[in-house]
């Protein structure tokens, strides 16, 4: 399991370092500049607690001594403002490189973070309708928030341990430099000390896929008990609602139990051996090695300053671990996006011609569809779709607003093929309207104008057209209400005359209404079908309906049988 560990870590890497680009080598090198200050000024500890105590300290430090003293004399006080001068001048420089760090690597994370949900949100919108239909979408939900945070934390732990270990990388090299001998006994203690943490990682990545796909779960839990909740309540089944919702929470909140009690537990392990560390580090350095107390102290100092890094790397490793199931779970539903993805073509422009149906077949894997379709609506031509559920009703406009590609037969515009050239010049001229009105949090206002552009005076014309006009004119803020979480201060019947609005500002040459006026009643249809019989021009439309009186008002009624077609 390492091994996948391994390579999740390796892909993360190079994506993280692909996004940076040129800012991530000026972070790398800005991280590797804040270490050599780090180093230097704890290297000029030795020549300060030399002069302090009257001593060189080791042959650096009196190489360091004499240079300094044959600059500016060798009075005592003298050198030791100069060294005190320095030291603050290395750690006030130290401090500029240290923010301007915490600055780029800021930059790089937001950028990839951006970067990762864009890419995801493209993929989804460039992929077939065929293929998103059987999508998971409380995964996809998940993904773009929750598992998008995750990533986040990935990526700020990333960073911490990069700066960590060039840190310890340059401190352990000092302690090499000043006492060999003492220093490789640093670099064991160490060692020891953070090994038990090591250990655990992969039971720590185990416990980040199930987070992950716990998340998943979680929302979809909770996306249905939204969905459901209604009927639950209306038939009493609220408590099996709450306590299927709750035993999955239960269980996520035992992956993260598991987490912090090891993170917990490796951190009072890593205290209790840093306070042994250092007893063994003062005897054996007095006893063992004989150091001058200059080289003792500035070593004590260094493994002190080294138990920094330790604990960061011993904090964040772990960290990175459990949450990088998030970003392999990104990435494999973008692989499944890029293998639904459309094939791109090059836009061509599109004459104006009937839609024409030639024995078209798309039929679904998992069962119904068109079977066999051939029909013609003209410019201006009303046509009633009607059939029992599951008949292929809805397959058949999905195939006319090119969100379907027939298996067999073809779709034409006048003379010209429907085909990926001319898909998005036809999708231009098309509104379509379902029985479950699509309304965003946002105003009456924002949601006529989602995908468009309209004049205050269209926005009226078009709303007095499907009955809306009083409705809207009695709303607290007219059409700057907001309309609440999917339209929820509305009635369905609101909503559905909003959506029919929305479908007249896009002036288009096709309408397809799939029974996008159900949950108003007869005369309230009726009377929006004369409104659209009387637009001038009017659009062709494909009118899906159950109710017989509004069949009778279309010019022609198609009849669909188990995905067959009769005029």
């Amino acid at each position: 399991m390492m091994l996948v560990r391994g390579r999740s870590l390796r892909r993360f890497l190079g994506s993280l370092l692909i996004s940076g680009g040129r800012r991530g080598v000026l972070a790398l090198g800005i991280v590797l500049l804040a270490a050599g200050f780090e180093g230097l000024g704890l290297a000029l500890l030795v020549p300060i607690i030399g002069i302090v105590l009257g001593q060189g300290g080791n042959p650096a430090g009196q190489t360091m001594l004499g240079w300094v003293s044959s600059l500016i004399g060798g009075n005592r006080q003298t050198l030791l403002v100069t060294a005190l001068g320095v030291f603050l001048l290395v750690m006030i420089l130290r401090s500029l490189v240290l923010f301007a760090r915490d600055r780029v690597l800021w930059h790089m994370q937001s950028r990839f973070v951006a970067e990762q949900r864009t890419r995801l949100v493209n993929q989804l919108a460039a992929a077939r309708w065929s293929d998103l239909v059987t999508l998971d979408h409380a995964g996809v939900t998940s993904q773009l928030s929750g598992e998008i945070g995750r990533v986040s934390t990935a990526t700020t732990q990333c960073f911490q341990i990069i700066v960590a270990l060039t840190l310890l990388i340059v401190q352990c090299a000092l302690a090499l430099l000043l006492a060999p001998g003492f220093g490789a006994l640093i670099l064991l203690l160490l060692a020891a000390i953070a090994l038990p943490a090591l250990a655990r990682l992969d039971r720590i990545g185990t416990l980040g896929q199930f987070s992950s796909s716990g998340n998943a779960e979680l929302l979809g839990a909770i996306n249905q008990l939204l969905n459901g909740l209604k009927v639950a309540l209306a038939q009493g089944m609220g408590p099996q609602f709450s306590g299927a919702f709750d035993r999955l929470q239960r269980r996520q909140l035992g992956f993260q139990r598991e987490f912090s009690l090891a993170r917990a537990r490796d951190q009072l392990l890593f205290g209790v051996a840093s306070a042994v560390a250092v007893t063994v580090l003062v005897g054996t350095g007095i006893g063992l090695f004989n150091l001058s107390p200059a080289i003792l102290i500035t070593m004590i100092v260094i493994f002190t300053r080294v138990a920094g890094p330790i604990r960061s790397l011993q904090q964040a490793l772990p960290q990175l671990f459990f949450t990088l199931p998030a970003y392999e779970a990104i990435v494999e539903m973008r692989t499944a996006l890029a293998a639904a993805r459309a094939e791109p073509a090059t836009p061509l422009p599109l004459a104006p011609g009937p839609l024409i149906f030639r024995d078209v077949c798309y039929l679904h894997r998992q069962g119904g569809g068109v079977k066999r379709g051939s029909f013609t609506i003209a410019a201006g031509e009303m046509i009633g779709i009607c059939g029992a559920s599951g008949s292929g009703k809805t397959s058949l406009l999905d195939l006319a607003a090119g969100l379907l590609v027939p298996q067999s037969g073809t779709i034409q515009i006048g003379t010209t093929s429907l085909d990926a050239h001319h898909l998005a010049a036809w999708q231009e001229r098309i509104a379509y309207a379902t029985q479950e009105p699509f309304l965003f949090f946002g105003s009456v206002r924002d949601n006529l104008l989602w995908g468009g552009a309209a004049t205050e005076d269209a926005l009226w014309a078009a709303l007095d057209r499907v009955g809306a006009y009083g409705l809207v004119k009695g709303l607290s803020n007219g059409l700057d209400t907001l309309v609440g979480e999917r339209g929820a201060a509305l009635s369905g019947g609101e909503r559905q005359r909003l959506i029919l609005a929305r479908a007249l500002l896009r002036k288009p040459a096709l309408l397809i209404l799939d029974e996008a006026s159900s949950s108003l009643d007869a005369p309230s249809e009726a009377a929006i079908i004369g409104a659209f019989r009387a637009l001038d021009p009017r659009p062709a439309i494909l009118f899906v309906t159950h109710r017989a009186e509004s069949l009778m008002l279309c010019d022609r009624v198609l009849t669909m049988t188990a995905g067959e077609i009769t005029d």
